[in-house]
């Protein structure tokens, strides 16, 4: 479903609307991270657990469903804000017209730069973004790291700056970088890893906010982490 209305304003005024259907934002460090048939298998397994939900997300080549939004020509707007604007007004419409539980929305983008040589977009698609639909929750699908959770929660604290939220979730694939093809080639280049080693070691970290892919559309722990969140901001609220 293309998003075709355009963001509107209020006494003249940019105007960002309240949107009160739970977020769950999917980023990850790299956009070699990123995998749409990640949103789709979390709209999935979101309604499985009862959640209707509907996919907001800038991969402009995967909309042929009325429950997918395709939000490239949102962003394709002139400016920061007006990409800003035109997101959440058409949020706070689909909000109003498709009564839906969750928001699952995906940047195809990187989060993080890896130095001058490897900059990506700066994260500048995924902070607009939480500025725009700003998230009840926050999935960032990160790398393994060999030097163990302390690295990766690092990474983590540093986005967090940036974006001004909590990342809720951490994702681990099991991909690490190659940093000496990465920086000859001007791009993340990634090697995969031992499945099964990899998710034991994720698995002996004490962190509670870890969770472990085997692969993008691998969502089973990712969506249970994310519900019990949701459940505890309703709980809250509630309150």
């Amino acid at each position: 479903m293309r998003a075709e209305r355009e963001y509107s304003t209020m006494n003249g005024k940019y105007t960002l609307y309240e949107i009160d259907t739970p977020i769950i934002l999917v980023i990850g460090i790299s956009k070699e991270l990123n995998d749409f048939s990640q949103l789709q298998a979390m709209k999935h397994k979101l309604e499985e657990e009862g959640y209707a939900s509907l996919i907001m997300s800038d991969y402009s080549d995967k909309f042929d469903d009325d429950e997918i939004v395709d939000m490239s020509l949102l962003t394709s707007a002139e400016t920061i804000i007006e990409k800003a604007i035109n997101m959440n007004h058409y949020a706070k419409h689909l909000e109003i017209t498709k009564k839906v539980d969750t928001f699952v929305v995906g940047a195809s983008t990187g989060v993080s730069s890896f130095g001058k040589n490897i900059v990506e977009d700066f994260g500048i698609s995924a902070y607009v973004i939480s500025k725009a639909l700003p998230p009840d929750c926050i999935v960032l699908n990160s790398f393994y790291s060999e030097y163990g959770e302390t690295t990766i929660a690092g990474i983590s604290a540093e986005i967090e700056s940036f974006l001004g939220e909590n990342i809720d979730v951490l994702n681990i694939l099991p991909k690490t970088i190659d940093f000496a093809r990465s920086e000859s080639e001007g791009r993340i280049i990634s090697v995969n890893m031992n499945i099964a080693k990899t998710k034991k070691e994720v698995q002996s970290w004490d962190a509670q906010n870890f969770c472990f892919s085997e692969k993008s559309d691998d969502v089973d722990e990712v969506v249970e982490k994310c519900c019990e969140i949701l459940k505890a901001y309703s709980e809250i609220e509630l309150i």
